[in-house]
Order: structure tokens, then sequence, then C-alpha cells
């Protein structure tokens, strides 16, 4: 279930075809039985950006809504999770979806019990309250932005060749490209599963890697690292470190590509904490 927690990740893998509709909507009701993550609200939040997708992408997204919900609304009433829960978890998806899944419908296709009736009441009060703190806040969604909250910026001589290798070599997908008049590429935007990185033509102050320094580098996560070095490795790239399983409990490998950057993709293998490797974990303040 943590590999898909994120919005993101269940919404692209279901429109891909990677996810039926029942194992996407399966994902919030989880975390609604386990009352753990508010998983629901941030996939309903990120439902926002609908202008993201395409009119077939909208449609698909709104049912896949619609089968989060009832399991939310048939838990409370079966008295699963308690008011405040069943709130918090649905509160992000109204206006105008929660009304699709808090019907008089039990599971079996009778009505609910009187006994569940007041119950009901009591959420769509609550829900009320939640929903006007949510609805103040005005959420922009930009297109021409990317969606990650960190987002490196490289600078390569040539763009469009860099954009060509990295799509190619690292399984980045091409987000936007802009150009100058003549066609050559000044930025671009590809993204990895939740990640993001925008490229950039070196000019005056902006330049490329110089050879045999480091002043940065990028880690990029994926899920198995081993196939993804084979993969690197094969079409030519310029491997610095094989993967290697690490103290911290990643498994790594460091790659640098045609413009000298260097990348480490990391596969998390183990649940190790941070006073085993020697580092400090943050006090709350």
């Amino acid at each position: 279930m943590g590999e898909m927690s994120s919005a993101k990740d269940v919404y692209r893998r279901f429109l891909d075809g990677k996810l039926a509709l029942q194992e996407a909507a399966a994902v919030p009701s989880a975390y609604v039985r386990s009352g753990t993550s508010p998983a629901a609200g941030t996939l309903a939040l990120d439902a926002i950006a609908l202008e993201a997708f395409t009119d077939e992408e909208r449609q698909r997204v709104g049912e896949l809504l619609i089968e989060m919900i009832g399991p939310i609304s048939r838990a409370f009433a079966s008295r699963e999770v308690g008011v405040e829960a069943a709130a918090r978890q649905l509160a992000p998806f109204t206006p105008p979806h929660s009304f699709f899944a808090l019907d008089d419908t039990a599971p079996d296709g009778s009505s609910w019990s009187p006994e569940a009736m007041p119950r009901f009441g009591e959420l769509f009060t609550r829900l009320a309250e939640l929903s006007r703190s949510i609805t103040e806040v005005t959420v922009v969604v930009n297109r021409s932005a990317p969606r990650a909250t960190v987002v490196p910026i490289l600078v390569y001589e040539d763009v469009g060749k860099a954009i060509a290798w990295l799509c190619d070599t690292f399984g980045f997908k091409e987000r936007l490209r802009a150009a100058v008049p003549g066609g050559s590429v000044t930025h671009a935007q590809l993204d990895i599963a939740e990640g993001a990185v925008m490229l950039g033509r070196q000019g005056a102050e902006f330049r490329p890697p110089r050879p045999n320094e480091v002043s940065q580098y990028v880690v990029v996560h994926v899920e198995d690292v081993d196939k993804h070095f084979e993969h690197a490795r094969q079409v030519g790239a310029r491997i610095l470190k094989s993967p290697a399983d690490m103290p911290f409990g990643e498994r790594q490998y460091t790659v640098e590509d045609l413009g000298g950057h260097r990348w480490t993709f990391s596969q998390s293998i183990a649940d190790v904490g941070p006073e085993e490797w020697g580092a400090t974990p943050a006090r709350p303040k």
C-alpha cells in the first residue's frame, strides 16, 4: 500500500492501465480502515488539477473518485470509523463529489438502518465545518509548472540532445519544452514518478559541470535499481559506481550523463533507523 500512497502515483497508474478501477479505489479505503494517513483527502485535493488531464482521462478520474468515496461512507455507517475520521477523509471531496457516496444505500443494496441515519446527520454537520475551511483556500494549478515540490534545474550545452538522452537512458518522460525562433531548445521539463527536473541551455553565468569536479548531483528513487542500472549500462551510459548496498538502507549506483551531470539512482531495501548509521533525527521544535 505504501508504494501507491501518493495521489499522482495512483492516478497515473490507473490512467496508464497498471491499476484496475477497484484496485486504485481500494488505496484510500485501506487507510480509512487502519485509521492512518488521510490518503483519500490527498487524492481528492490532487484531482483539482483536472486541467492536466484529457477529456477521456478526466471522465475516468471522476469514476475513480466515486469508487473511492463509497467505502468511506460504508465504513462510517458500519461504525468502523467515527464521525471525525470519516469527515476528514470526505471533506476534500466536497463539493461536488461527496454526494455520490453519502446516500442512504447500504452495501447490500438496502437502506441504512434507522439507527444509522442520525449518525449521518452528525457527519454532514462536521463535513460542512471542514469543507468551509478547505474552500477558503484557493489552489492555483499552473500547467506550466512541474508538480514536484523541489525541482533541480540542470544546465546543458544542447538541451534537445539532453532530453532525448535522459528519456532513453533513465526513463524520464518529457513534460514540455520551449525553443527560440529557429528551433534551438532553451528550456525543458521532465517527469519521473513523483519527481521532476528542469533543463536549461548554457549561457552567461549558467554553465554545465566542468570535468572532474562535482558541486551537486541528483538522487532519484526507482523501484528496481539493478534493472535500471542494466539498462543504463547497455545503452552506453558512463557508470561511475555500480549498484551497492549502503548502510542507511539504500541500494544505489551512480552514473554521469552526456552533459557531465552526475545521477545516483536509489532503491530502498530496508527500514534503517538514522541512529544505526550515525545520523541524528531532528527534534520537534
